[in-house]
């Protein structure tokens, strides 16, 4: 049985030319085997409970790639469950629609409008995509841009007619995506240190790099 909570990464780093080595602590008092994965591709388990260091082998040719640890059984060590976790990349989100089964004659095509900032009022005004109107196609999707920060954030469908120049807005089709985006690693200049996880500080020539990973979960 797989479990995604319960555990803090707490230091990553490089094992050779294309291995990581993810060092961990965990909460859990039951037996676990803990898989290390790039994407959705697994390159690394632990052999035993008490190991709380993985070492995973990169893929040659890997894009830039967030890791993931999920905390298995030790009879299902070897399964695969990369189908738990997000597609790449993390922090993009795609919305879907069905058109109307009798749409009006005139629809021409579809915009894509969303809020500027997140937990913001949805902004018809925001158009993010187009999408044309093809009468026999059963659904639609688009992937948005990717959310700079976490929080909600409202997108919508808005149909419109063949009207010059933009087209009448018909009734939006709403939603909201609840986007858990991580803070700024390190960015001294612009963000607040409240949301980073990584400051900084300087004291004779010395250059010191503190990091802060939250505390761990009870899990289960």
């Amino acid at each position: 049985m797989p479990y995604l909570g319960g555990l803090n990464i707490t230091r990553i780093e490089r094992a050779g030319r294309n291995a990581v080595a993810v060092s961990f602590r965990h909460s859990y008092a039951i037996d676990v085997r803990f898989q290390l994965y790039q994407n959705k591709t697994k390159i690394g388990c632990t052999s035993a409970r008490s190991e709380s260091r993985i070492i995973g082998a990169i893929p040659a040719g890997a894009s830039a790639a967030p890791l993931g640890i999920i905390a298995v059984t030790p009879e299902n060590a070897g399964d695969d469950y990369s189908s738990l976790l997000d597609l790449r990349p993390w922090n993009e989100y795609q919305v879907a629609m069905v058109p109307p089964s009798d749409p009006p004659a005139d629809l021409h095509h579809f915009d894509v409008v969303a809020c500027r900032e997140a937990d913001g009022e949805l902004d018809e005004s925001n158009i993010v995509a187009r999408l044309p109107f093809v009468a026999a196609r059963p659904s639609y999707a688009h992937t948005l841009p990717t959310f700079p920060a976490r929080g909600v954030w409202s997108v919508a469908l808005v149909p419109r007619d063949n009207a010059q120049p933009t087209g009448n807005a018909g009734e939006p089709i709403s939603a909201s995506v609840a986007a858990l985006i991580y803070p700024l690693d390190f960015e001294p200049i612009t963000s607040a240190a409240g949301t980073r996880r990584f400051s900084y500080s300087i004291a004779g020539g010395v250059l010191s790099i503190a990091s802060t990973f939250g505390s761990v979960p009870s899990y289960p």
